[in-house]
């Protein structure tokens, strides 16, 4: 959901609220973006059991995001 806050803005939702400086998400196969989203850092561990397709899914939506011009940092931890 914060994903979708920070692309399409709150007033997508009905408020009346500035648009947000930043977006933070953790574990994420968040797919659908735009390119005037706001900058974005997204974190997620390399044995996380919920990251549905692995994290190398995520590597390539990172990716995706950035080529099309999207400011994101990306950390990914090592498990145990």
């Amino acid at each position: 959901m914060s994903a979708n806050v920070g692309s399409k803005g709150p007033q997508h939702y009905g408020y009346e609220v500035p648009k947000p400086n930043c977006v933070v998400m953790a574990y994420t196969r968040y797919t659908h973006f735009f390119t005037d989203a706001p900058p974005t850092f997204v974190t997620i561990s390399d044995d996380d059991p919920i990251v549905m397709g692995g994290t190398a899914r995520v590597d390539e939506n990172i990716k995706a995001m950035k080529e099309a011009g999207v400011d994101v940092k990306y950390q990914k931890f090592s498990g145990p």
